[in-house]
């Protein structure tokens, strides 16, 4: 993985395939970089990082669906961890799916090995859901819209933070249990102030941009699951950044 999770890099280059836009700072197979729009150009590199799990968390021989997947950043790296597939969604927008073909393609050449199931990658836009029958919608807006609303409420989670008490008793460290109820207690705060700036707009959680930009808080999906009323999806709806 390291050839693509490099901290460094050569250059930062501008739209390597003539796009007008790209949003992730994308790393190349020659060592360059795409000079994306996001300010912080080691920001998607630290995210990635930071999923890095050796145990069960990991994502080897996994299924990897990638909502709000723009250039493809971590539909790439992903295949790179060694998921077994990887579907990657976004809105059928300029630079979809024009980018994140470019990425794939880029890797595949370069890497033909590491990056071989990358040909089966499937590459699904807002079309899918505009052409698909509202029954199929629903079914696959249930699949994955809880999931993503409890991942925009509830971060890092109570598996994340049993993993970490886990490492710390291993690691010896002393008073681990009223360490780790202590972490807890100060997460679900943290948790309901997040939840209390997105559910008046001020600060929306990019899982929820992503699944209005994929199209799954369409009026008649969000009727047929009851979830027309949910705070943070209202708020989600409101603001149209």
């Amino acid at each position: 993985m390291e050839p693509f999770f490099q901290k460094s890099y050569k250059a930062l280059v501008e739209s390597p395939n003539g796009t007008a836009v790209w949003w992730h700072s994308l790393p190349l197979p020659d060592g360059n970089r795409v000079n994306g729009n996001n300010p912080d150009k080691s920001l998607q590199l630290k995210m990635w990082r930071a999923m890095q799990i050796a145990d069960e968390g990991g994502l080897a021989r996994k299924r990897v669906l990638d909502i709000g997947a723009n250039d493809g950043f971590f539909s790439v790296a992903a295949v790179i961890a060694g998921a077994r597939k990887v579907t990657a969604i976004d809105k059928d927008w300029s630079t979809w799916p024009l980018n994140i073909g470019y990425s794939t393609r880029a890797w595949q050449d370069a890497h033909p090995e590491s990056t071989r199931s990358l040909a089966r990658a499937i590459l699904r836009t807002l079309e899918w859901m505009r052409t698909h029958s509202l029954e199929s919608r629903v079914a696959f807006a249930r699949r994955w819209l809880g999931q993503m609303l409890f991942a925009a409420t509830d971060k890092p989670g109570p598996i994340m933070l049993a993993r970490m008490v886990r490492r710390l008793r291993e690691a010896g460290v002393a008073d681990v249990d009223a360490i780790g109820a202590q972490m807890l207690r100060e997460q679900q705060a943290i948790n309901a102030a997040e939840r209390s700036d997105a559910e008046s707009g001020q600060r929306l959680p990019q899982v929820m941009k992503s699944a209005r930009r994929a199209g799954l808080l369409e009026p008649d999906i969000l009727a047929e699951l009851g979830l027309s009323e949910h705070p943070l999806i209202l708020a989600t709806l409101r603001t149209q950044n």
